[in-house]
Parts: C-alpha cells; sequence; structure tokens
C-alpha cells in the first residue's frame, strides 16, 4: 500500500521566497514526450502505484498539469500527489479539478509557512492568507486532502504574528478537516 515514488518534472522554482534556500529561481523542465516515457516507465513497467510529484511549484502550469492528469488516468488505478502554491483554487476551473481527483489525484501540498499576512509579505510569498483558506474549501469538497508546511522563528515574527498563524491554521482546519499540518523551525544557512 506504500508503493510510491517521487518523480521531479520540473527543477526550480520562478519565485523568490525570502528564505528559500537553493537560490535557484530558474527553471527547467522535461519535455512532453520525456515525461510521458518517464511516468509510464515508473507506472506500468516497474508497477508503483503512488506517484508523488515532488517540484516545488508543480500545479503553475494549467496545460501541463492537466497533460499529466489525463495521462495518469490513461494508466488507470494510480494515486497522485504535488505541490502548488496557496492560489491553487483560483488557477484552475471546477471541471478540471473534479477530473484531477478522477484522475487519481489524493493530496495537494503547500507552503503556507504563515498566517500573519505581514510575515508572507516579508517573506515574498506573493499569496494571501484568504487564499489558503479558499484552497482548502475546494479540496475539501473535493475530498482531497491538504497538506500545509508552516515555518516558525522567522526573523522579525512577533507573537502576534504566531497567533495570526494559529488562527489560520484553525480556519484551514474549519474549511478542510482532511488536512495534514506539519511545521519547521526557520534556521539560516551561510
Amino acid at each position: 500500500k506504500n508503493n510510491v515514488v517521487s518523480y521531479f518534472k520540473v527543477r526550480g522554482c520562478p519565485y523568490k521566497c525570502s528564505f528559500c534556500a537553493t537560490g535557484n529561481f530558474d527553471t527547467s523542465t522535461r519535455t512532453e514526450p520525456q515525461y510521458h516515457r518517464e511516468i509510464r516507465y515508473l507506472l506500468q513497467d516497474l508497477k508503483f502505484r503512488a506517484l508523488c510529484f515532488r517540484d516545488p511549484t508543480f500545479f503553475l502550469e494549467t496545460k501541463v498539469v492537466m497533460d499529466c492528469a489525463e495521462l495518469l488516468h490513461s494508466i488507470g488505478n494510480i494515486r497522485w500527489k504535488g505541490q502548488a502554491r496557496g492560489t491553487f483554487h483560483r488557477q484552475y476551473t471546477w471541471e478540471q479539478m473534479k477530473f484531477m481527483r478522477k484522475s487519481g489525484l489524493t493530496s495537494v501540498m503547500f507552503g503556507v509557512e504563515s498566517g500573519s499576512q505581514r510575515m508572507l509579505d516579508l517573506m515574498i510569498k506573493k499569496v494571501k492568507r484568504e487564499d489558503y483558506i479558499k484552497s482548502a474549501k475546494v479540496l475539501a469538497d473535493l475530498g482531497i486532502e491538504m497538506y500545509a508546511s508552516l515555518m516558525f522563528a522567522m526573523p522579525r515574527e512577533t507573537v502576534a504574528d504566531l497567533k495570526e498563524t494559529i488562527s489560520l491554521i484553525r480556519a484551514m482546519k474549519k474549511a478542510n478537516p482532511n488536512i495534514f499540518l506539519s511545521h519547521c523551525i526557520y534556521i539560516p544557512l551561510p
């Protein structure tokens, strides 16, 4: 039941979050024939039944994501997940999201980081805290798990910011009871 494989379709991330440890803001993507061949190899030849897209922003390009969903649907009986930005809820139509669910999408991962809009702005996340609540609600309506990662102890974070993060956690949990939360402590690296 834990027969899962991780896969990178895109390397890098075009966003410039202030806490990023990679500093790689360019992206390089596999071509459609290449990722079709590799995904088919992993799922059909090697018999993995679950696929985790590890791209930092897998859901960024609608056309490519829908192509992947169609590929996974054609293979059949596959579970998959990927990472998205908080704006996920407005990037796709309801019909597209339903098809992703039908193709096997079971979980969407978000780097929420903070519930404080002030901290999100300092991190240069370019996402509003309300976006996470709306995405949580959409995923709940589809029966899809939301995985939310939070970061604490960022420079300039205050107790008031921490309270806003706790408030956001509660709001996301209310919007989607099928939420999994993880957290980490900010560690500056040279």
